[in-house]
């Protein structure tokens, strides 16, 4: 008999060297029953329930299902199994030990049951009662009120509830997570964020392999992070075992005080270092994904209205970028492309169906795209996305992660620079874990002339490309702002349609693939010229800063307006000077000369009002 055949029979999967299933009179999803196959086991098979249930009874459960018929056990020379089962059979029947998990505010959220046979099972809270299986939620670490209260004291990292409770009750800040060793998920990293960490595994090698796992998972978030191996442990012993034995909470502070923080593993400042200035050189590898529109290892926001094509024309890039094909004549960095698509999963199936039919008919291989499907919040899931891309992609980092878009992403509010903060931060901690781009899909503002959102992400990106619509339907893409790239980079594009096939009621499947067009150049860049582009851009930002609604003349027509000085304030903080003389000087020439071209250019309004210069853009 194989595992396969005993999966078959119960209704259940197999799982490594053992077959879990459905526990009798369990539900068709439960999994609380676990079989594996043993030749030297008296029947030919280990049976465990996690759920505690009689193991009699689960024995003659499977043999049934098996058609083997009820199980008669017998005793073989010095081992008493029928002694053996009841003891196992009492064991199962004394009340276990219940382990409650609570949330930040200190409301119940999952209840762990554990018999005195090792079985186990979950409960969760519903406000009013337990019910059976584990929350829907994330995992949280057990006792997290306490890890909160004493922000700055060290945690203890143990394998049980029991072991986190016996050091809770000699003063230690302990914790463990929910389903035992090996079970340690990247729900509970955020938790750990600059504590100082010690790990205390149990002394075999399921408990060597959980505490590698948790510092993997913990390096660069955690302050520091400790293995503690604690001396005289017995083989399969636990810091509970080693209490046990006499030894006491000064003996456990005594060993951490000496336990050293490993460098691979912990540090605020991994990756900081000094470089001597003769030994810094300037590399001459390439700087853009795309040249001359999204450069490399970098941030960039591509924005525009609703419905204007911006994920079609990120799409078609990517494709590029992942085919290691040039982009309309632009060299590309070539690589995996991870595509996130938080909204509209269905609408791009389509589009990489059109691809395909349109594109790859011929291609031979493998694309490296690997599309994202599912909707998250990007601060609170940046480790589990880092690791499931880690995963998946193995030795080969991803050359680009797309993230489509920042509203679907995003829990908090765009216009909170907290919020924004900390979303530039989570895109951050993806860009450095693989030194990739990260592009982000964005909506536009209500005047439709700038990205809608706080200030911080302007100041965050190292590029910002418009995407729009122009009179005669065609999407053109402008760099509107790059840092170490040229700006006013411009690529305009049509959709063609692609019947990519047939739904169930027998209707056509439509998408579109993006192709090169001629088009109409984008008006707006037309009249703002490069040497006033600066102007815009302070405006800009001092709009995003500290705009107001401005009727022009008193009853005229409504703008959104700012203040010179405002703008003035922005233009000496990006102002670059080409020259060796007084920068202060030429800023304050600079200015003078731009504004007074972008008045006579008619690109900005201006009047003065309650005493006070106020200018709007008037493209």
């Amino acid at each position: 008999m194989t595992p396969q055949q005993v999966a078959a029979a119960l209704g259940g999967e197999v799982s490594g060297r053992e077959v879990l299933a459905p526990g009798p009179g369990h539900a068709p999803k439960d999994r609380s029953l676990s079989i594996k196959l043993d030749s030297s086991a008296p029947d030919g098979m280990l049976v465990h329930s996690f759920a505690g249930d009689d193991p009699l009874q689960c024995k003659d459960y499977v043999r049934e299902r098996l058609g083997l018929g009820r199980w008669e056990p017998k005793r073989s020379g010095s081992r008493d199994h029928i002694g053996a089962m009841n003891a196992r059979a009492l064991l199962s029947k004394s009340k276990p030990a219940a382990y409650v998990y609570h949330r930040e505010d200190g409301q119940p959220y999952l209840r762990v049951n554990r018999t005195a046979s090792k079985g186990f099972w979950q409960e969760h809270w519903t406000g009013t009662e337990w019910l059976k299986g584990g929350p829907k939620g994330p995992d949280l670490p057990y006792r997290l009120p306490e890890i909160l209260e004493n922000a700055s004291a060290p945690v203890l990292i143990v394998e049980g509830e029991k072991d986190a409770d016996n050091l809770a009750s000699l003063g230690f800040v302990a914790t463990t997570n929910p389903k035992g060793a090996g079970n340690f998920s990247p729900d509970l990293v955020q938790h750990f964020r600059d504590r100082d960490v010690y790990i205390l595994p149990d002394n075999d090698e399921a408990g060597a392999k959980h505490a590698g796992k948790v510092s993997e998972l913990l390096a660069g978030v955690a302050r520091s992070i400790h293995l503690v191996d604690l001396p005289a442990l017995p083989v399969k012993g636990d810091v509970s075992d080693w209490l046990a034995a006499g030894n006491t909470a000064d003996d456990l502070k005594e060993i951490l005080n000496q336990a050293t923080a490993s460098p691979k593993l912990s540090s605020p400042a991994r990756g900081i270092r000094l470089i001597p200035f003769n030994e810094i050189k300037l590399s001459t590898g390439g700087r853009d994904l795309i040249k001359g529109l999204i450069p490399r290892s970098a941030l960039t926001v591509v924005w525009g209205k609703p419905k204007c094509g911006k994920s079609f024309w990120l799409y078609d890039c990517l494709m590029h970028v992942a085919l290691n094909w040039e982009y309309r004549g632009r060299r590309v960095h070539h690589g995996p492309v991870v595509y996130c698509a938080f909204e509209g999963q269905r609408g791009l199936e389509g589009r990489i169906e059109a691809f395909r039919l349109k594109h790859l008919e011929a291609h031979e291989g493998d694309v490296p795209f690997y599309l994202q499907p599912v909707t998250l919040d990007l601060v609170k899931d940046r480790e589990a996305l880092i690791r499931v891309i880690r995963d998946r992609l193995g030795d080969v980092p991803p050359v680009v992660v797309a993230l489509d878009t920042l509203n679907r992403s995003l829990a908090g509010s765009e216009s909170s620079d907290e919020d924004m903060s900390a979303y530039i931060q989570a895109s951050d901690a993806i860009r450095e874990a693989f030194d990739c781009s990260i592009v982000i899909v964005h909506h536009c503002g209500h005047d439709d002339s700038r990205m809608r959102g706080h200030s911080s992400l302007f100041g965050a990106l190292d590029a910002e490309i418009a995407v729009t619509r122009a009179s005669d339907n065609s999407i053109i893409a402008e760099v509107r702002h790059s840092k170490d790239g040229p700006e006013g980079e411009q690529e305009i594009s049509a959709l063609e349609v692609v019947s990519v096939g047939v739904d169930d009621d027998g209707d056509e499947i439509t998408s579109c693939v993006v192709v090169p067009a001629d088009g109409v150049a984008s008006e707006r860049s037309q009249k703002w010229p490069r040497g006033l582009r600066l102007v815009r851009e302070v405006i800009t930002e001092a709009l995003v800063d500290s705009g107001t609604n401005h009727h022009v003349g008193g009853d005229g027509p409504l703008v959104r307006a700012t203040t010179v000085q405002a703008a003035r304030e922005h233009h000496r903080k990006r102002y670059v000077s080409t020259g060796e003389g007084d920068r202060e000087a030429a800023e304050r020439k600079a200015w003078s000369r731009n504004l007074k071209g972008a008045r006579e250019g008619s690109l900005i309004g201006a009047e003065f009002h309650n005493g006070q210069e106020l200018v709007w853009l008037l493209d």
